[in-house]
C-alpha cells in the first residue's frame, strides 16, 4: 500500500516537471517573438531616422572641392599607388688616403 502513494507522487512530479518545461517553452517563445518584433521596430525606426537625417540635413556652408584641388588629390594619390624604385648600389673607387678616385 506504501508503494500506491509513491507512484502518485512520481506522476504528479513527472507532470509537474513537464508542466513547467511547456511554461519555459512558451516563455521563450513569447521572449524571442517580443525581441524579434524590437528589433523589426528598431531597425525601421533607425532606417526612418537617417531618412530624416539626410533629408533635412543641408551642407550649404561647405563648397564643392574645387578642380585644382581634385588634380592635386589625384597627383598625391598616384604617388603613392607607384611602387617605390629599387635603387643600384655602385662602387666608386677611393685612392690610398680614402678619398674619391676621379
Amino acid at each position: 500500500m506504501d508503494m500506491v502513494g509513491n507512484e502518485h507522487l512520481l506522476i504528479a512530479a513527472v507532470l509537474l516537471f513537464l508542466g513547467s518545461f511547456l511554461v519555459q517553452i512558451m516563455i521563450a517563445r513569447e521572449t524571442i517573438a517580443r525581441m524579434a518584433q524590437f528589433f523589426e521596430d528598431l531597425d525601421s525606426a533607425l532606417g526612418q531616422a537617417l531618412q530624416n537625417m539626410g533629408d533635412n540635413v543641408s551642407l550649404g556652408t561647405i563648397d564643392p572641392p574645387n578642380p585644382l584641388q581634385m588634380m592635386l588629390l589625384e597627383l598625391i594619390k598616384g604617388h603613392f599607388d607607384k611602387k617605390p624604385f629599387e635603387a643600384q648600389i655602385t662602387n666608386l673607387p677611393r685612392d690610398e688616403s680614402g678619398k674619391f678616385a676621379k
